[in-house]
């Protein structure tokens, strides 16, 4: 299965060193990026059902680069941490 790429209002490069959230929201049904707490926008809307998270690392530059999946806070309008 091949994997379908869609470009979305706010996407922007990551490098390495950025955090990356998401916010999956099913009362919405919108998955929201964040990027070092600094929300981009809706990757996706219409969603509902069960999810599971994976990570893709592509173009990795040094072939280091670190992935971690955990529950977090999600960032207020000015970009701090809310509990």
């Amino acid at each position: 299965d091949e994997i379908e790429e869609k470009d979305w209002d706010g996407m922007e490069v990551c490098q390495s060193g950025d955090t990356l959230g998401m916010l999956l929201n099913l009362d919405e049904g919108t998955l929201t990026v964040y990027k070092n707490n600094r929300r981009l926008g809706v990757m996706k809307d219409g969603l509902s059902g069960p999810y599971c998270w994976y990570v893709s690392l592509a173009n990795s530059q040094t072939g280091t680069d670190a992935v971690s999946i955990k529950r977090g806070t999600l960032p207020n309008s000015d970009g701090a941490t809310t509990a």
